[in-house]
């Protein structure tokens, strides 16, 4: 088998990875040599390029965390701030994430003062990002004309998710700022009724939040999440990553197991439906799929 590496960011990228699988096989001094080709030489990674070294920076920042090497940790954490501010503005969730480890490094020095500022700019990276994602869906709702539709969350707070990429494929320029937000579990007890199918695609929270007011009615409960194994699907149907495999966790239902229990529980939803991985994290996705995205983000 040949690898071909194009140019400075694919070799870049083939030793993060090496390094990241020689910290998890705990052969911290391989996995820092890895890391450290990343950096190396600096100076010829075209500026626009610089921000792919971050997660090698944030790499080593763990790798000498874990050794109590706090000084070098907080050097190591605070490049890596300082190459992802070179990236998008819309890419907050990795800076926050950032910032939150630098306040760990504090907290850890026992400089409370300082943790507890870092903590505050991760916390208002995230709170940009929140806006982002309910400007980008009430976007989407006003062009299917569907503006009319109410957008419930269950935590302002929570950390939010959004890839950069649904906001290349449509116009920056046309997406204006919307703060109209419900309460989830609101929303959910507002429209749902015995002959409802919902559909959910992450964690089960507002669901688990309607159903704990005693009002909660649904007819049918399709979610994305579970797993299914070599058990239960045939040989060639398997996603190549999940072979041999009877369980594996999924985060949709892992990440708040007290609410999928009670969701599991519940005898007023009529039926519950599971969409497995090995079976939904599959893409269909050819030339013409890629030609129509690439236009999209021209």
């Amino acid at each position: 088998m040949k690898i071909i590496l194009n140019d400075k960011s694919d070799i870049a990228g083939l030793h993060h990875q090496l390094g990241v699988i020689a910290h998890e096989l705990e052969y911290p001094k391989e996995a820092m040599y890895h890391y450290q080709q990343v950096l190396h030489p600096e100076s010829d990674m075209p500026k626009t390029e610089r921000h792919r070294q971050a997660p090698a920076y944030a790499s080593i920042a763990r790798l000498v965390y874990c050794k109590n090497d706090l000084d070098q940790a907080l050097i190591h954490y605070n490049k890596t701030v300082e190459l992802a501010l070179i990236e998008s503005i819309l890419d907050k969730i990795s800076i926050a994430c950032y910032y939150n480890n630098i306040g760990l490094v504090y907290k850890r020095k026992r400089s409370y003062d300082q943790a507890l500022s870092i903590f505050e700019k991760a916390l208002s990276q995230l709170f940009l990002v929140l806006l982002i994602k309910l400007i980008f869906l009430r976007y989407v709702l006003d062009r299917f004309g569907r503006n009319d539709l109410p957008l419930g969350v269950f935590d302002m707070n929570a950390k939010p998710a959004l890839s950069k990429f649904h906001l290349k494929i449509y116009e920056n320029m046309s997406i204006k700022e919307s703060r109209e937000v419900l309460d989830g579990s609101d929303v959910l007890l507002t429209y749902c009724d015995e002959k409802t199918i919902l559909i959910c695609g992450g964690p089960l929270k507002n669901v688990a939040k309607a159903i704990q007011t005693g009002r909660f009615k649904l007819g049918r409960l399709v979610v994305q999440g579970g797993f299914a194994g070599d058990n239960i699907v045939p040989k060639e149907k398997r996603l190549s990553k999940f072979n041999g495999r009877i369980t594996c966790p999924t985060f949709n239902l892992g990440a708040d197991i007290k609410a999928t229990k009670i969701v599991l529980d519940y005898n007023d939803i009529k039926e519950k439906f599971f969409v497995s991985k090995n079976v939904c994290h599959g893409v269909l996705y050819t030339k013409d799929t890629h030609k129509k995205l690439e236009k999209n983000q021209r």
